[in-house]
């Protein structure tokens, strides 16, 4: 599976994010405190669902997600989002 783009929106420090990633490896860098895992987060939960959530669901109200990806060369690009 090769993620493409991450939109995160109103969750800590992600008012209004997107990631496009390349293809092979991607990093994510940044300071402390600054969102990183949180990018990882929310990628689970585009995948995984709620239960990949950290903390209690009421941190989440306004909570935007929106993962794209490719499974493989024949399958179309698959975008899963939601809107909590």
């Amino acid at each position: 599976m090769n993620l493409l783009k991450i939109i995160i929106k109103n969750t800590y420090a992600h008012k209004n994010t997107v990631i496009t990633f390349s293809e092979g490896m991607n990093y994510i860098v940044g300071k402390n405190e600054s969102g990183k895992t949180v990018v990882l987060n929310m990628i689970a939960y585009a995948l995984f669902g709620s239960g990949a959530l950290r903390g209690p669901a009421s941190d989440y109200k306004k909570l935007h997600v929106s993962l794209s990806f490719k499974i493989n060369e024949i399958n179309p690009v698959c975008t899963v989002f939601y809107d909590k």
